[in-house]
């Protein structure tokens, strides 16, 4: 399975073609060099064009395996390029969350199907969690996916499932815990967020040290992809450089904005 596997995001990618243009000022010229994304497990390795050196992605810290049991399952591995990590998902909805989380940049850590340590007698015992991040502030938050079909009709259960969760595993294992269904999910949030873990499986370290610096150089705050692209002379590249560095925290995109060559990107930390 490829990073670049998604149709969604090859149409947006489309519209990024076009003539590079010169730069403006002298920046050190890229190597255009193709690399290999590899996941390093024993299974099925997942793999994807990069520029540059090749990504060591370490295998999934998933706690069981998952299985396919019902409306919506499936299995699917991700590689997670930021964090350098592949993470398994079971269902549609949990790998459109799974994306979401991955292009977020205030978590530092992304853990999957994990299960708190064993409380003699308590229902923890037999339970996981289908993911637990972890903020660059270390704050942790435990979540299970539901449809929200699901959440409405088992409601009581599964709210008791989570205080039980919360009573017994406690702050050792999160200091939060919630629910996330579909309704918590937008069509752009999704798309967004697929683009920018797209653009990061590039693993074009080099591109985004240039569009990076170029960034940090502007003086109003606020840039566009194809702006700094052009400005760097890298076209397309320059602007899935640009996409892959929102999950650094150095650009802010606006919310319910369908992200492309042209929206507006707020210039955070620099």
């Amino acid at each position: 399975m490829y990073c670049h596997r998604n149709q969604l995001a090859e149409e947006l990618r489309k519209s990024f073609l076009g003539p590079a243009t010169q730069p403006s000022r002298q920046f050190p010229s890229l190597s255009e060099d193709v690399a290999v994304v590899e996941v390093a497990s024993s299974t099925e390795a997942v793999s994807g064009i990069a520029y540059g050196k090749a990504l060591d992605i370490r295998p999934s810290v998933a706690m069981r395996k998952i299985p396919i049991k019902k409306r919506g399952s499936k299995i699917v591995r991700l590689v997670d390029p930021f964090r350098k990590r592949e993470i398994q998902v079971e269902s549609g909805l949990e790998e459109s969350w799974a994306l979401v989380l991955i292009a977020n940049s205030n978590l530092r850590e992304i853990r999957e199907q994990q299960q708190p340590n064993k409380v003699p007698g308590s229902y923890i015992n037999h339970y996981f969690v289908d993911f637990i991040t972890t903020d660059r502030d270390g704050y942790r938050t435990a979540y299970e996916v539901k449809y929200a079909e699901d959440v409405k009709k088992n409601s009581a259960k599964i709210l008791d499932r989570l205080k039980c969760l919360a009573r017994d595993a406690g702050d050792k294992f999160a200091n939060e815990y919630k629910i996330l269904t579909e309704q918590h999910l937008s069509l752009v949030t999704i798309k967004n967020a697929e683009l920018i873990v797209d653009c990061g499986c590039d693993a074009d370290l080099n591109g985004q040290n240039v569009v990076r610096q170029a960034i940090i150089d502007q003086a109003d705050g606020f840039i566009t992809a194809s702006r700094i692209a052009a400005e760097v002379g890298l076209g397309k590249r320059g602007i899935r450089a640009t996409f892959a560095l929102i999950q650094s925290g150095l650009l802010k995109r606006p919310r319910g904005i369908p992200l492309d060559q042209n929206t507006i990107l707020k210039i955070e930390n620099t």
